[in-house]
């Protein structure tokens, strides 16, 4: 008889299903940023804690996984007492995701640009981009610069309490599907971004009317971000077109983030337990 196949211990989010994507999702969604002002540290602690314990083998910490050799890239995520249950290899990859997003995926549009960007997309970047105040320590002595008006620190270091934050703010989350639709090409053979099915999955567990708002926002805004990113590279690799004196000189003056202003609700750094 044929010897039982043993299902691989999932260290990166592509190996999982939309049901698993989706019950991770709902088990980082136990609350929200207003009920954690109005309910004690471990009434929440306790609520996470029996949402974390429900989810299937494959999205909590295994015991002994450090003993099965895995890729060196397969970071293990910091986190605190309350999410320690977690699959440590599926939330640092989620967050790594996200910090490419709100980071290295927006440099051009800000560095390359020729006409000024509309200010709603203006808003979509210092949104995303201050995101990265959750893991910029603002008294770091590194390389890392923090953003301008960036959201609380995450004190506890915590990478499953940064991904709440940001999945209890809807804005936020249709930011993210802006921003990732915008880098999807229109060729043939294009490879889907592997955030498209992260932020797909935390739409649909939103109602019907949220669901409509994000995505006609979302779409819309990763339509313009596209054309600006589409013209930045243009910028970028010399391929410079129209005027090409007035583009020149635009692009030998000094180049400056956009005024961000602090746009985003994400106000609350919890799960200090």
């Amino acid at each position: 008889m044929p010897g039982r196949t043993k299902q691989k211990y999932p260290v990166s989010i592509p190996e999982l299903s939309e049901t698993e994507i989706k019950l991770l999702i709902e088990a980082l969604q136990t609350d929200t940023a207003q009920n954690i002002f109005t309910q004690n540290a471990k009434t929440y602690g306790e609520h996470t804690y029996t949402a974390i314990r429900s989810l299937p083998p494959s999205l909590r910490a295994m015991i002994g996984i450090h003993l099965i050799p895995t890729p060196a890239f397969f970071n293990t995520a910091a986190l605190c007492n309350v999410h320690k249950g977690l699959n440590k290899y599926i939330i640092s990859q989620f967050i790594r995701m996200i910090k490419r997003e709100v980071k290295g995926h927006l440099d051009s549009l800000t560095e390359y640009t020729w006409e000024p960007l509309e200010p709603y997309l203006n808003d979509v970047i210092c949104t995303l981009r201050s995101l990265a105040g959750m893991w910029c320590s603002p008294f770091s002595s590194g390389g890392s610069i923090c953003p301008k008006n960036p959201v609380p620190y995450q004190a506890n270091k915590c990478e499953a309490c940064m991904i709440s934050r940001i999945l209890m703010d809807q804005k936020c989350v249709q930011y993210l599907r802006a921003t990732v639709l915008s880098r999807i090409r229109t060729t043939y053979d294009y490879r889907v971004p592997k955030l498209r099915r992260v932020t797909d999955t935390i739409i649909r567990t939103y109602d019907q009317e949220q669901q409509q708002e994000i995505i006609m926002f979302s779409s819309k805004a990763a339509f313009d971000l596209k054309r600006a990113r589409k013209e930045a590279h243009c910028i970028r690799t010399g391929h410079l077109r129209g005027d090409f004196k007035d583009k020149h000189e635009y692009l030998s003056q000094p180049r400056t983030s956009p005024n961000c202003r602090a746009v985003s609700s994400i106000t609350v750094d919890f799960c200090m337990i």
